[in-house]
């Protein structure tokens, strides 16, 4: 994607009313050649006063079980 804010834009206008998107990033981290992209709280501010997406839900967490995602997400304090 080339446009971050763009991109979500466009997912928020073609989300059907109620239905949901997930996004799970690694939040600032370098950029690197394969993600160009750096995520940072900005972004999902962003989110929340620029797109239609309603009922925006943000859980920050840090990663406990490297080789298991949805564990952490499951598992958070």
């Amino acid at each position: 994607m080339d446009n971050v804010q763009q991109t979500l834009t466009e997912i928020s206008r073609v989300l059907k009313p109620q239905g949901y998107f997930l996004l799970i990033v690694e939040m600032n981290h370098e950029s690197r050649p394969c993600e160009p992209h750096t995520i940072s709280e900005y972004v999902l501010d962003w989110i929340s006063t620029n797109t239609q997406l309603q009922n925006v839900r943000t859980d920050l967490f840090g990663i406990q079980f490297r080789d298991n995602l949805f564990k952490n997400v499951r598992e958070q304090n």
